[in-house]
């Protein structure tokens, strides 16, 4: 099954870590995750969050990709 992951970047000021927002979506359903990655590879990055983020509202989320 492949899945599609898509994402926003937010970083503060002097911040170290940027703050990403990723839709993963596959044939059967959407979800959305929030965390902090690296910086350095976006695709670590989304995998990071996908795997340790925590779930974000859909209902926000599908506002946020549209």
């Amino acid at each position: 099954m492949k899945e599609n992951i898509q994402s926003y970047w937010f970083t503060e000021i002097a911040a170290e870590k940027p703050i990403g927002i990723i839709k993963v979506s596959n044939e059967y359903e959407v979800k959305y995750y929030i965390g902090t990655g690296w910086g350095i590879d976006q695709e670590e990055d989304e995998e990071k969050i996908k795997t340790y983020g925590a779930k974000f509202p859909k209902y926000i989320g599908d506002m946020l990709f549209k």
